[in-house]
């Protein structure tokens, strides 16, 4: 017997990176890929709104916007709340950096850090160099376990590196 398994032609073509399935506070569908806008991507995944520890963390790093802009890195949260919870998380704790909605889950499950019996993402950092590769993750409940002072380190090294990309990255 032959099986076959069905891809949307849509899903075929892209990476999770490129994969316009997001959705920005305002609801607009976007990807990583246009987060990116042509810079490497820090991506803080969060388990939701509730959690505390995971709006700390990225709330820390967007105050250290003006380190991630002279490193050519744009900065955003991902996690599967709808965009209005993410658009008032945003305002309630002043987060000057955008909350992207996998409600889906299908970006998140693809990068390997959707959780579903937990029903939330594995918390973590991952990035993505200016070409749209992924360049380094950190993974774990414990916010040590996503070390933001070796975030820097790769960010640095990304700059560094002067790479040529093969492809486009949007």
């Amino acid at each position: 017997m032959l099986l076959t398994a069905w891809c949307s032609p849509a899903l075929a073509d892209t990476t999770p990176y490129q994969r316009r399935v997001l959705r920005d506070p305002d609801g607009a569908e976007t990807s990583l890929a246009a987060a990116a806008a042509g810079q490497a991507l820090v991506v803080v995944v969060m388990k939701g709104y509730w959690c505390r520890v995971c709006i700390a963390q990225l709330g820390r790093l967007c105050q250290r916007k003006p380190e991630l802009v002279a490193l050519r890195t744009n900065l955003v949260g991902l996690n599967a709340d709808a965009p209005a919870t993410n658009k008032r998380i945003m305002k309630e704790y002043a987060l000057e950096c955008p909350m992207l909605s996998d409600e889906k889950h299908e970006v998140l499950a693809e990068l390997g850090l959707w959780l579903p019996r937990e029903g939330h993402a594995l918390p973590g950092i991952v990035v993505f160099d200016r070409c749209g590769d992924e360049a380094a993750r950190w993974v774990g409940r414990d916010p040590d376990d996503r070390p933001e002072d070796e975030l820097f380190r790769v960010l640095r090294k990304l700059v560094d590196e002067r790479r040529v990309c093969e492809r486009p990255s949007a």
